[in-house]
């Protein structure tokens, strides 16, 4: 088998900066060369891959930076009756649309998909060459992502009573927190806004039939996936980069990795 990733470090690429739409990208664009294709297939496709690095929150710039700025023109240009949808359904004008408000308005519809329900509803969407089936799904999606937001919302009131509700938090280096009730499709954003609000690493666990799927997010210095490989007899897996990452765990070992990793 094959492994394509620039961060490898026996990887000399140039550009570190990709996401996993611009690896792919960049992999079709050497299958291209390989096989002698015509170059446009890469033009029609920049706009997806414009959503993932806007999604994905790389650093707009070197690649990224060319590649969004073709995509945005396509965006702008209603090619991808799906985005389109997207767009015109958030009221904003595909020709006047910017990163930020795709970043806000767009790409949380396209997430929702697949955080509460079928994610394939998102690839019909983007294929999708029929204006009045991607007007309907589109409007689907609207609906999911407000029911992403009611479930985030509470998710992340019952983790803040969770901390409060904890003595002596200002001494803790860190916030672990688990529970059966919880989404396992909202726990990044719920780790992330309980990051933000206490200013420690947070990792907060969906528990399942026995099994914890975990998000974690991080504060510069620390380095999280380090913090993890100091836990890892605690954990079935894991694996991210040293801002955000994502573990599964039995529910045995809750209580034991949480101390830990405190």
């Amino acid at each position: 088998s094959a492994v394509v990733n620039p961060n490898r470090g026996d990887c000399d690429y140039p550009f570190k900066g990709l996401c996993g739409a611009g690896v792919a990208f960049k992999l079709i664009q050497a299958l291209i060369q390989k096989l002698g294709l015509e170059s446009k297939i890469l033009t029609e496709i920049t706009e997806f891959v414009t959503l993932g690095i806007i999604a994905d929150v790389v650093p707009m710039q070197d690649e990224n930076r060319a590649i969004a700025f073709h995509g945005m023109e396509r965006i702008r240009g209603g090619k991808s009756i799906g985005i389109r949808s997207l767009v015109e359904g958030s009221n904003m004008k595909p020709k006047e649309v910017r990163v930020g408000q795709l970043a806000f308005w767009v790409i949380p519809k396209i997430n929702a998909a697949g955080r509460i329900g079928d994610a394939s509803r998102a690839v019909k969407l983007m294929i999708s060459e029929n204006l009045v089936y991607s007007r309907k799904i589109a409007s689907e999606l609207e609906k999911e992502n407000e029911k992403r937001k009611n479930i985030t919302f509470n998710m992340q009131l019952e983790a803040e009573r969770m901390v409060e509700s904890r003595d002596g938090l200002e001494n803790e280096n860190g916030i672990v927190l688990f529970n059966e009730n919880w989404h396992p499709g909202v726990i990044g954003i719920v780790a992330s806004r309980i990051k933000e609000k206490y200013n420690r690493p947070t990792v907060i666990i969906a528990v399942e039939n026995g099994i914890g799927k975990g998000s974690c997010r991080s504060i510069p210095p620390f380095d999280i996936v380090s913090g993890l490989d100091k836990c890892d007899k605690f954990l079935t897996g894991y694996g991210g980069h040293p801002m955000a990452a994502g573990l599964t765990i039995s529910e045995n070992n809750l209580s034991a990795f949480q101390k830990k990793f405190i």
